[in-house]
């Protein structure tokens, strides 16, 4: 299957195809920019550079990569790279190859789905929805076509632990054990993790790489004109996404709407954060925790202050079944080595309330702390009153827009990877006409991940007036966050 290439590429796509050694490659594109040329030429080397192994290639559904790109792919390597391949000669999809085919290093159990190779190799087809059945593989690298499709903690939590075994076989290629994501620009939420990657290639250049192709890299193949003759057809949101190159669109109907990707959040590479010497948190003092409850979902944010710094470093929660005593087990064994046990609680105002069943929910919160070695600390004041729906609206929003001119308010910062749901919950919130926070997302938890319902947002509208009070006048107590 080795062929001559009588490639063209543009100067991103040949910085991006040099580049063999990151282990996650993510390759931002705008439309007609050759992100799938990259992807293209990438799928086919991994292939014929290591005879024998196991590859992957996902996307959104497995209809879509059989349908569309994966006839894209072949007619890329064709057109562009002077690949021409042969199917039933060069390779098979989805049946057992023939006999005369190399043979792989490890068989699959069944060939629906699968790539099959003549040198051996095979590229399995995946998708989010349906990976359950590749957990626990081993592969030698893949590709993810349309990342913005996929989460983060899904590509880091099933998708880079299959990077195993085959070393002394192919240990000498560098795209050994490599991933390459390749995106549009994102407009969800969900879909807003591709951003940090531009901060996890400056932080580990050994371990990420990041490339960003714009429309104007690939004038040579679609003109200099592209730009307006695309943008006279599109509606303004599509233009500034895909010619602009504007990332984090907003529509208005955001509750956060001064939330920035960008500027809130943060990662964190060896124990920094952003790279530079700065420890993402101290474990000689105490960490506060802000809580929300609910009876099918109950949440918290792990924060330390650095003056008027609000860092959450963390978030954790736990649905149906699983209470609030699973939820304090869970963080007390995910920060045993911790040296100061002591907590500051914080969050929903209904905590401390006697109940008729029980304890007030903090006092609970508080035994539970007690029995796993911790010190548990509640400054939520009984009876607390929320802040009026709308200046709460405003408060936070002048929060997050960090003017010059207010230096004195605090500012947020949040750990992009272990807050992911609950940044998409931040981003997906939204706002009623009288300015009240649209909850009807924590209805629907048979519909909705209640992860990214707002939840986790009233931990964070509650922590940031318990813990630096508030500067809005006549807070006569529109209602107490999670009761809206």
């Amino acid at each position: 299957m080795n062929r001559e290439a009588n490639a063209y590429a543009h100067k991103k796509q040949i910085e991006f195809l040099q580049n063999t050694s990151a282990k996650v490659s993510t390759v931002m594109g705008q439309r007609a920019s050759g992100k799938s040329g990259g992807l293209a030429y990438r799928f086919y080397q991994r292939a014929a550079e290591m005879p024998g192994g196991r590859f992957f290639l996902g996307a959104g559904t497995i209809d879509q990569l059989l349908n569309n790109v994966l006839p894209n792919l072949f007619q890329i390597l064709d057109a562009e790279f002077g690949i021409n391949l042969e199917e039933g000669e060069d390779y098979v999809v989805g049946i057992k190859p023939p006999q005369w085919f190399g043979r792989p290093i490890q068989k699959p159990k069944n060939y629906k789905n699968i790539i099959s190779w003549s040198n051996g190799s095979w590229t399995e087809l995946i998708s989010p929805r349906k990976l359950q059945p590749f957990r626990g593989a081993s592969t030698d690298g893949g590709d993810i076509d349309e990342a913005l499709l996929w989460v983060w903690k899904l590509i880091s939590g099933v998708l880079l632990p299959t990077f195993r075994g085959n070393k002394q076989k192919f240990g000498g290629c560098e795209l050994h054990q490599t991933l390459g994501l390749y995106s549009s620009l994102p407009r969800k939420a969900e879909a807003m993790w591709l951003l940090s990657m531009e901060k996890k290639a400056i932080a580990d250049p050994k371990y990420f790489a990041y490339f960003f192709f714009s429309w104007k890299d690939n004038v040579d193949v679609i003109g200099e004109d592209y730009g307006e003759r695309m943008g006279n057809t599109m509606d303004p949101v599509e233009k500034a996404i895909e010619i602009d190159g504007v990332l984090d669109i907003t529509t208005g109907e955001e509750y956060y709407y001064k939330f920035d990707y960008k500027r809130h959040t943060y990662i964190v590479s060896k124990g920094m954060i952003n790279g530079t010497s700065e420890r993402e948190y101290n474990r000689f003092a105490a960490i506060d925790l802000s809580f929300d409850f609910a009876s099918h979902f109950n949440c918290m944010f792990v924060i330390q202050t650095n003056g008027l710094e609000i860092r959450i470093i963390d978030s954790l929660y736990v649905k149906f079944k699983d209470k609030l005593n699973v939820l304090v087990a869970n963080f007390c064994a995910k920060y045993s080595e911790h040296q100061n046990k002591q907590v500051n609680l914080y969050g929903e105002p209904f905590g401390t309330n006697q109940r008729e069943d029980n304890d007030p929910l903090f006092t609970q919160v508080q035994e539970q702390f007690t029995k796993n070695g911790w010190n548990a600390v509640v400054w939520v004041e009984k009876y607390d009153i929320a802040d009026r729906h709308k200046q709460r609206y405003i408060d936070m929003n002048e929060v997050l827009e960090e003017s010059e001119g207010k230096a004195w308010l605090p500012y947020i910062r949040i750990n992009a990877d272990t807050c992911e749901d609950a940044i998409i919950a931040i981003q997906k919130t939204k706002v009623t006409l009288d300015h009240k926070k649209d909850k009807s997302d924590e209805k629907k938890y048979n519909e909705i991940a209640q992860e990214h319902a707002p939840h986790f947002t009233d931990a964070l509208d509650n922590y940031r007036k318990q813990k630096f009070g508030t500067w809005s006048f006549g807070t006569d107590g529109a209602g107490a966050a999670g009761t809206m």
